[in-house]
């Protein structure tokens, strides 16, 4: 019995280390996807003033 309990222990620990080394990873990942993310929305920011700088710049010579 007592081998079986130290059997299973280590067995849970390994698990457990598994996991954290797997919850490590996934937070570098995490980390790395939200800073892409903040690159994207800031590309996006910057493609949609280009997208207004035709249309207000037509307006104000429509309006010459």
């Amino acid at each position: 019995m007592q081998d079986y309990l130290v059997k299973r222990k280590a067995e849970l620990q390994q698990e457990y280390n598994n996991l954290t080394l797997q919850k490590s990873n996934l937070s570098g990942q995490l980390k790395a996807c939200r800073e892409r993310m903040a690159q994207l929305r800031g590309a996006f920011a910057e493609l949609e003033t280009l997208a207004q700088i035709p249309a207000e710049s037509g307006k104000l010579e429509q309006q010459a």
